[in-house]
């Protein structure tokens, strides 16, 4: 693969450079990559699935880290909804730049194909899921610092456009968390999907502060918390209490 690219990869044009498309994203394919110049220089994005392996962090020398594929399992419920949220917020965690999923329509995916027992048509868990980060952690929204000291609930926090998104995983049977801010917010949107009720919902919030809220998030669930700040400062860290 390096040497392919370091004769090759400065030839595609108009497009960008996906390599190595590892197995359990292996240190050793990138990591010779990136230590050869020329063929680091054809390449734009680090890819790799996560198939027996799990998210880590490490330097990429300034290319995006891209998963690109990852069926957890071919039977959807609720379960492996969980893990693939669960596996998002540890994607992002670690520093990557994105989590792509590959396949819309089937029975093991976001929408049924009426096969396995799916209904044709029908949204499946993962498909109310997975467009909560989809729909509210944008193109060019940074990933940012979260101390936590819960054991029940995987958070990630994102800025950008004046905002900040808190996806929140609750994974225990805890249902109370406080999220502290740097700074003031003026309105907020939380959405969640939860085991019991597998459709996106909103849930309000049962104490706020200038710069604090309190959520009583449902067990088993999985949630994107959308804060609208003021005044227009960066944020460069959130806490949850």
């Amino acid at each position: 693969m390096r040497d392919w690219l370091k004769s090759y990869g400065s030839q595609i044009t108009g497009a960008k450079l996906v390599a190595p498309e590892a197995l359990e994203f292996s240190r050793s394919w990138h990591e010779t990559i990136l230590a050869d110049s020329t063929a680091a220089a054809n390449v734009d994005i680090i890819g790799g699935h996560l198939y027996g392996s799990t998210p880590y962090s490490f330097n990429p020398k300034g290319k995006q880290v891209w998963m690109t594929g990852h069926l957890l399992n071919a039977n959807v419920g609720w379960t492996e909804t969980m893990s693939m949220a669960t596996e998002i917020n540890k994607v992002m965690f670690s520093g990557w730049n994105a989590y792509i999923w590959w396949y819309i329509k089937s029975y093991y995916s976001f929408i049924g194909d009426g096969e396995q027992g799916s209904s044709n048509g029908v949204i499946l868990p993962q498909g109310w899921v997975f467009p909560l980060w989809a729909k509210n952690v944008l193109p060019g929204y940074k990933c940012i610092a979260i101390t936590s000291s819960s054991v029940s609930f995987d958070y990630t926090a994102y800025s950008g456009s004046n905002k900040l998104v808190v996806m929140v995983t609750n994974t225990g049977s805890a249902s109370s968390t406080v999220i502290q801010l740097q700074v003031s917010f003026s309105a907020y949107m939380a959405s969640f999907v939860s085991q019991s009720n597998q459709k996106v919902s909103t849930l309000s919030a049962s104490a706020t502060t200038s710069t604090s809220a309190t959520f009583n998030v449902p067990t088993s669930s999985v949630g994107a918390i959308v804060f609208a700040l003021e005044p227009v400062v960066p944020l460069l860290q959130a806490q949850v209490l």
